[in-house]
């Protein structure tokens, strides 16, 4: 497994005890938490910067640095974790941090060249 920014990189557990950790090559899953156990997501990458989950959907954003991908945000039922799919969003240079409110189902991300983004989540 490989991280890109420490300081950026996020990792999450779900309700049902799978871990999610954002990785320079895309997004990783272990179903314990156990170090032989992560397996890299297809298609998740490159450089993914933010990654939580508001208990139901696990939300990822990527290219978190350097201006040479085509920067996403991301989304999965915290039940599948393996089917990934591109959210509507504004456009920007690079995918920041992400935080979520669960008072006013806020999602949040931080992002280098477009300041602070939010979304309400449904």
């Amino acid at each position: 497994m490989t991280t890109s920014h420490l300081q950026g990189s996020q990792i999450t557990r779900t309700k049902a005890g799978a871990f999610f950790a954002a990785g320079a090559d895309g997004i990783w899953r272990s179903p314990d938490g156990q170090a032989s156990t992560w397996t890299l997501v297809p298609d998740t990458g490159p450089i993914v910067g933010g990654l939580l989950t508001d208990g139901t959907t696990l939300f990822a954003s990527t290219c978190y640095f350097g201006g040479f991908c085509n920067p996403r945000y991301l989304h999965s039922l915290e039940t599948d974790g393996q089917t990934w799919t591109a959210m509507a969003s504004p456009t920007l240079s690079q995918g920041g941090n992400l935080g979520f409110d669960k008072a006013h189902r806020l999602l949040y991300s931080s992002n280098l060249d477009a300041g602070l983004w939010r979304v309400v989540v449904e």
